[in-house]
């Protein structure tokens, strides 16, 4: 493909970088665990699992409204120790304190984007995944919904500086005075 983003590609930037200004404390934020280096913790990885057609409260303007399966991995290494001494939180804890920040962060947010909010599902354990042995892992779910696509009612960039209404007036500038200006 060419220099040509899908809008999928635009939603994982946006998000990455929300949730990386958002979240400070997060050493990465990047989309799919697909790495083979140790990683610097705590990090989170965005994926998106799926979409549905949107229901019909979703904006019907042009663009397909889609809501977005997402998902958030929050890792913690196992290696971790909180430097704050006697009874310093374990990577468990960590991790666990992680998810639930992310899921306030994410909780009827827009994520920074004009638009729908997300709905927060849950928050739990991650499942096995031998690729990240070596992390405490949870992952924190939630539903987006977006509009991809062209706006068929996006201007050209100018906003009308007046509104005229006049019934069954005659057309042109000739016949300004014939319209009621509505503020």
């Amino acid at each position: 493909m060419s220099d040509y983003q899908t809008p999928l590609e635009n939603y994982h930037a946006h998000v990455t970088g929300y949730l990386s200004q958002k979240c400070p404390w997060l050493q990465s934020v990047r989309d799919y665990p697909e790495t083979e280096t140790e990683l610097a913790t705590p990090c989170a990885f965005l994926t998106i699992d799926g979409w549905d057609a949107a229901g019909d409260d979703a904006a019907h303007c042009g663009p397909t409204s889609v809501t977005l399966d997402c998902q958030i991995l929050v890792l913690v290494s196992l290696n971790t120790t909180d430097e704050r001494g006697a009874g310093a939180r374990s990577y468990q804890r960590l991790v666990r304190d992680a998810a639930a920040a992310l899921s306030v962060c994410v909780s009827d947010s827009a994520l920074g984007m004009n638009g729908h909010r997300c709905v927060f599902v849950n928050a739990q354990p991650y499942g096995f995944d031998p690729g990240l042995d070596g992390y405490a892992t949870w992952e924190v779910r939630y539903k987006h919904t977006v509009d991809f696509g062209d706006d068929l009612f996006a201007g050209d960039g100018q906003t009308p500086g007046q509104v005229l209404v006049g019934i069954k007036p005659a057309i042109g500038p000739a016949h300004i005075n014939e319209y009621n200006r509505v503020n």
